[in-house]
């Protein structure tokens, strides 16, 4: 047997291969230290020349709202929406369409934590479903059937002035359709309009 191992037995020059492997893995840790090095002085660099953002960005002022001239305005808080300003404001939640108006706010859904509002000088708006609107008397009725489609871009305060001439009414159309939100509305859904 030991005949066999020797006639079969590699050359091989063990010393060469642990050369070679020591050399790779020298080279490897070398370069892994340039590379931690590097992104070492990046990092303290960019910690040393940037700017403070605080300074850049106004600071939370415990008035939320202030009064200039005849001008009011309010810092929208987290959690806040237009109907709860309008009832700060007004005493009712009716008047978004003023605020909104006012601050150009395309969909009232959509503001945020921080922004600048102007309040309109009105005066509070009273429900209006208490009792049924007349199509024909309010003239600004676009939509006079009974059941409406939703269309991409469309929100209940828009789809009730289309059909009531007020969008107040949203209330209406969600009760009559069990809608427990505003926002449950989509794209081809088919409301019922109450008259």
């Amino acid at each position: 047997m030991l005949a066999f191992i020797k006639r079969y037995r590699y050359n091989c020059d063990y010393q060469k291969i642990v050369l070679q492997k020591v050399s790779k893995n020298i080279l490897s840790l070398f370069m892994g230290m340039i590379i931690i090095t590097t992104l070492g002085f990046l990092t303290s660099y960019y910690y040393q020349h940037t700017p403070n953002w605080r300074n850049y960005f106004p600071q939370k002022t415990a008035q939320k709202f202030s009064q200039n001239a005849n001008q009011i305005t309010y810092q929208v808080q987290e959690g806040d929406d237009l109907w709860q300003i309008a009832e700060k404001f007004y005493g009712s939640g009716f008047n978004v369409e003023d605020i909104a108006k006012l601050n150009n706010i395309n969909d009232p859904n959509l503001i945020e934590e921080g922004q600048m509002l102007i309040m309109p000088s009105v005066t509070a708006k009273k429900s209006t479903d208490q009792g049924q609107i007349s199509a024909i008397s309010s003239g600004q009725v676009k939509f006079k059937g009974d059941k409406y489609t939703v269309k991409d871009g469309d929100f209940l305060w828009k789809i009730a002035e289309d059909c009531y001439g007020d969008g107040n009414n949203w209330m209406r159309i969600a009760k009559e359709n069990n809608l427990m939100s505003e926002d449950a509305i989509y794209t081809g859904l088919v409301l019922k309009i109450p008259r």
